[in-house]
């Protein structure tokens, strides 16, 4: 299976602390031929884990995509093997998104561009490009971030514990809040017992972080001048988060990350 332009198809990864989500895209008219996400912790290493991945890329196109981007906020050694294994594997350098002062229209809101993750930069600009009157971004992972992107201006952003972070700090440091597993769902309504209790207050916690940021932008708290924007939601936990967000306009977008890739710059990994 090639591109419409002759190439094969661009291979994408969004590597994070606890996924590595995958996708095979036609680059020529951005059409989506293959994609996926495998937990590190059920793999005995990156090498089993990008394995995988290979025997679902030679599934799909029988041949070498035609090059590898990839999002990466995991350790420098993951990001090595990734290398390795581009190179080994399919020939290709893998080109990793860095964080600059500008791309794709849009400015770094950190003082220290470098600091911001990569990450969250590459899903300010996929929703810069979605909307470009601004926008509220919110990745529920394994941290909470919000970042506001404010015209074309992002204009920083807050990072919490993520809902299960939240869950194990609550079982660690307490002595009578011992929920080893909570079924986080949507339902708001006060709990009964305690695994309840747990279960519907962390993603309430979450979503009243969301509410008041946007209460503050809509209210040009910060002098910034008039705000309007939806939210978009990624992250694994986002379905859990959406429905308590109430009237706001809210969309979920899963491959946020992944759609910022184009829009960044990138680089080889350098030894």
């Amino acid at each position: 299976m090639t591109d419409a332009d002759g190439r094969s198809p661009l291979l994408e990864f969004d590597v994070g602390n606890t996924r590595l989500k995958w996708r095979l895209r036609d680059n020529a008219v951005g059409k989506v031929l293959g994609a996926g996400a495998l937990v590190h912790a059920d793999y005995d290493d990156c090498a089993q884990l990008l394995a995988v991945i290979k025997q679902e890329v030679d599934v799909q196109i029988g041949r070498a995509p035609s090059g590898l981007w990839v999002a990466s906020v995991a350790s420098d050694a993951i990001a090595g093997a990734i290398d390795v294994w581009a190179r080994d594997h399919y020939g290709l350098a893998p080109e990793f998104a860095r964080v600059s002062r500008r791309a794709a229209g849009v400015t770094v809101g950190y003082e220290e561009h470098h600091r911001l993750g990569v990450d969250r930069w590459l899903a300010v600009l996929a929703a810069s490009v979605r909307s470009p009157q601004g926008a509220l971004v919110v990745d529920c992972g394994s941290a909470i971030t919000v970042d506001v992107l404010h015209g074309q201006d992002h204009r920083g952003g807050y990072i919490v514990p993520g809902l299960r972070l939240m869950r194990g700090a609550l079982f660690r440091e307490t002595e009578q809040v011992k929920v080893a597993e909570v079924a986080l769902g949507d339902d708001a309504r006060p709990g009964r017992v305690t695994e309840e209790a747990v279960d519907h207050g962390l993603p309430l916690m979450a979503a009243g972080l969301v509410v008041e940021v946007l209460d503050r932008l809509k209210k040009n708290a910060w002098g910034w001048g008039g705000w309007s924007g939806p939210v978009y939601l990624t992250g694994g936990d986002a379905a859990v988060i959406a429905p308590l967000l109430g009237e706001h306009q809210v969309y979920r977008a899963p491959d946020l990350v992944l759609d910022g890739l184009s829009l960044a710059e990138r680089e080889e990994i350098k030894d």
